[in-house]
């Protein structure tokens, strides 16, 4: 880390305290979070980052996604259509497999994005939601149902006679509707 691109970030125009809650808070999250130097150098990583990769901030730092985290479950050009909408200033959202530091891969939810400052990248923040077993076993039969269902009421004459009036109807419609949000964020059966 020799120039002033690949120096970690150290919120040097914030107080002290004011940089100690920023860490906390970008600690806190159950989120993965990077911030990358505009050539792809890791600047920031959070405790959530070191428990999901293995990876310590130390080891990190300095280094580039590619090199830690880059499984070979997808093809360069994946990585490279990332590169080139984030290049563009724009948002990428996307789902794809991640690299731990003892070689076992995760699915993630990922939304990366560049960070402008007078006109110019200043940097790139990537945040990465854990795909885990838990969500991906609740989704599954969700999704199944759904299948079911959407069939069902494809031809409901066929399935059910007939005899769904207008006020049953409306009320599997707003069941199925629910159904579907908690297929797309299983978090939503938590609330």
């Amino acid at each position: 880390m020799s120039d002033e691109t690949s120096k970690p970030l150290d919120f040097e125009n914030l107080s002290p305290a004011e940089a100690a809650a920023v860490r906390k808070a970008l600690d806190s999250v159950s989120e993965v979070i990077e911030i990358t130097s505009p050539d792809g150098l890791l600047l920031f990583v959070n405790r959530c980052f070191e428990e999901v990769t293995g990876y310590s901030s130390e080891e990190a730092l300095g280094r580039t996604p590619k090199e830690l985290l880059r499984s070979d479950a997808h093809d360069a050009a994946l990585y490279g259509a990332i590169w080139d909408t984030i290049s563009a200033r724009t948002t990428w959202q996307g789902e794809f497999e991640g690299l731990r530091r003892d070689g076992s891969r995760y699915p993630q939810r990922v939304s990366v994005f560049p960070v402008e400052h007078g006109g110019a990248i200043e940097h790139y923040l990537a945040i990465k939601q854990p795909i885990h077993e838990q969500q991906i076993k609740l989704s599954l039969p969700l999704s199944n149902s759904i299948m079911k269902i959407d069939h069902h009421l494809s031809s409901p004459n066929e399935h059910l006679d007939g005899r769904v009036d207008g006020i049953n109807g409306l009320g599997l419609k707003l069941h199925v509707e629910k159904v579907t949000d908690l297929a797309k964020d299983p978090k939503l059966a938590l609330q």
